[in-house]
């Protein structure tokens, strides 16, 4: 009898610890899970998400291009020289890797991680580029910078043909070096807007991986070391943008 009575007492209290584990589980249905914290390695701009297609920055990647994500850059804001500015790569019929391109300067200003973006122009010989508010992410030392831009070229007081491209700089930039280390880039043809010359601009899909060949690119005060900044864009598009 008293067996009996002590396995009873047993199945009691197994059958009250599971409804209490059942009632605990219901419970906690309706409890909100707190949000894990966002990892700083992972993560796109949105309006880069928005505007650029999946299968271009695949086509970015598979010209050897890095892409790094994260919401954590590191703080690029100044001007920087790439040189030998250097042809690694194309994927349409173009001139040989190796071919060497105008040096180039880029510059970085008005860096916001928490909106992710960064204010870049550019300099390929006489050609300056508008300041054009663009994208960026990356983590650690390591960044990416993406410009979407639309280029026209102009007969007379027409303007002929319309291209917009996407442009991504990636490179490692330490806290304590002034020069952005492996400095590469990547532009892509995005969208034809107008087409009257079939051989204006890189055709959609279309694009080049171009670098810093000697893997530094060394910070800059000025445009032209003997004169004043000038910055002021001038409406040519570079010759990396056409065939």
């Amino acid at each position: 009898m008293k067996n009996t009575n002590k396995l009873k007492s047993m199945i009691a209290i197994m059958v009250f610890t599971f409804a209490a584990a059942t009632m605990s589980c219901k419970k906690n249905d309706n409890v909100i899970t707190p949000v894990i914290p966002i990892d700083s390695t992972i993560g796109l701009p949105q309006a880069v998400i928005n505007q650029v297609p999946d299968s271009i920055i695949q086509k970015i990647k598979d010209l050897g291009m890095p892409i790094n994500e994260g919401i954590a850059p590191p703080n690029i804001n100044g001007i920087y020289l790439g040189s030998p500015w250097t042809l690694v790569a194309s994927n349409f019929a173009d001139n040989a890797p190796g071919h060497l391109f105008t040096d180039l300067k880029v510059k970085f200003t008005n860096q916001n991680n928490s909106t992710q973006e960064i204010n870049t122009q550019t300099k390929s010989g006489t050609t300056i580029s508008d300041e054009t508010v663009s994208f960026i992410s990356g983590h650690d030392s390591l960044f990416s910078v993406f410009i979407i831009t639309n280029f026209n070229t102009i007969s007379g007081s027409d303007t002929t043909d319309i291209q917009q491209f996407v442009r991504v700089f990636s490179g490692v930039k330490t806290a304590n070096e002034t020069s952005i280390k492996s400095l590469r880039s990547a532009l892509m043809s995005l969208k034809e807007i107008k087409s009257t010359n079939p051989n204006a601009f890189l055709k959609v899909g279309q694009g080049r991986l171009i670098f810093d060949s000697d893997a530094v690119s060394e910070t800059q005060a000025t445009f032209r070391l003997s004169q004043p900044e000038n910055w002021i864009p001038n409406n040519l598009v570079s010759k990396e943008f056409l065939k």
